[in-house]
């Protein structure tokens, strides 16, 4: 590279960073609005993807996590709080135009629409802070046949045999206050989906959960199969368990008609 270059370069990079306030703003502003709904979605889907935005499968607000990814670039200056601020709604620009291609008839198999579906329900998850939040499923029975989603999974892969496991919620739903001020939230109740959602992170999500209850059912039943043979142990070793031993036996001599025999008088 030639002096005369670098200087370019230096000059060219210099005037972008202090134009980034306004050209995130300038871009928020114009987002295009050409190409058909399918077309619209395959690029905007790939620009999301592009952008290392986290998908809607896990968390309430995705851009939030993308935004906080550029804080040790920006630093926390004023200026810098703008852009962050403009990129998130730019994204939140983007998430919302993916959602209107597909309420168009526009569709990806990268991504899941969860309006397709007439119902969903929601299962309660906690994270490793102790946070409580809630999965979305819906069932793939309500799809029509030939939808890609239908038979994304065979049915014993499916959570509980039925259901596919689309992510977190967008929203938890309201917010209650209970008698001593302190506020808190129902997801496993009022938990509202996400408009889309990420097919292989739905995929993988319903496997691991399935395969979760699997486990906690078999933990489950074998507990239960240990406390039945304690308490069946119990009452064997009982007076009433033991004597309904002796009867038992005494019924089973008579029927193979072997003489009677005193028994010991502790059996008595």
């Amino acid at each position: 590279m030639d002096l005369n270059l670098w200087c370019i370069q230096v000059t060219d990079v210099v005037a972008l960073v202090s134009s980034l306030p306004h050209k995130f703003r300038e871009l928020r502003q114009s987002l295009p609005k050409d190409g058909s709904p399918s077309e619209r979605l395959a690029r905007l889907v790939t620009f999301w993807l592009e952008l290392g935005a986290e998908s809607p499968n896990l968390y309430c607000d995705p851009p939030a996590a993308a935004v906080s990814n550029l804080g040790p670039y920006l630093g926390d200056s004023q200026e810098a709080k703008y852009i962050k601020e403009d990129y998130g709604q730019l994204l939140w620009q983007v998430y919302a135009e993916i959602s209107r291609a597909l309420e168009q008839g526009g569709e990806d198999p990268r991504i899941i629409y969860q309006r397709a579906f007439a119902t969903f329900g929601r299962i309660p998850s906690e994270s490793g802070q102790g946070l409580r939040s809630a999965f979305i499923l819906v069932s793939p029975r309500e799809l029509p046949a030939g939808h890609y989603v239908k038979d994304l999974l065979p049915g014993e892969q499916l959570y509980d045999g039925s259901f596919l496991v689309l992510g977190g919620p967008r929203s938890m739903g309201p917010i209650h206050t209970d008698q001593n001020g302190e506020t808190f939230t129902l997801p496993e109740l009022t938990a509202q989906p996400h408009s889309w959602y990420f097919t292989s992170t739905a995929i993988s999500l319903t496997r691991n959960l399935e395969a979760q209850r699997i486990r906690k059912k078999a933990e489950k039943d074998r507990e239960e199969a240990i406390l039945k043979e304690r308490r069946r142990q119990a009452w064997l070793d009982s007076e009433g368990g033991l004597r309904a031993r002796i009867q038992k036996l005494e019924e089973q001599l008579e029927a193979e008609g072997q003489p009677e025999t005193e028994l010991p008088a502790f059996l008595r």
